[in-house]
């Protein structure tokens, strides 16, 4: 074969770079308020009740746990609206694999710490 000829097996048997220069792409993790605005819409869909607020995030393993209390029952006067914390694990993309209310209690209720 004479060298300024073209031939595409010329390299056969050598991998190829990949098209971004032997940069794997990967999916960006969701930010914090990216999670908490998803969870929220999700909850409300799944249940109905309004989020009030988000009292923990942390980052697992597998993904993320999340703690959303929501608005279970609004009264007059609002000290004694009826509140739920509800725990959500999300996977590493940021989706709902699992939620579970795991406190129910009035808005003037005193939380203890564990």
């Amino acid at each position: 074969m004479n060298p300024t000829d073209t031939d595409d097996t010329v390299g056969a048997g050598r991998p190829r770079s990949p098209p971004d220069g032997g940069q794997q792409t990967r999916r960006a993790m969701p930010s914090t308020l990216e999670l908490i605005r998803k969870v929220k819409n999700e909850l409300h869909e799944l249940t109905g009740f309004t989020a009030d607020s988000v009292s923990e995030v942390n980052a697992t393993e597998d993904g993320w746990e999340i703690i959303v209390n929501l608005l279970e029952l609004k009264r007059i006067p609002a000290s004694t609206d009826l509140l739920a914390a509800y725990r959500i694990t999300l996977d590493r993309d940021g989706n709902v694999v699992g939620y579970a209310r795991v406190r129910r209690y009035l808005r003037d209720q005193v939380m203890e710490e564990a």
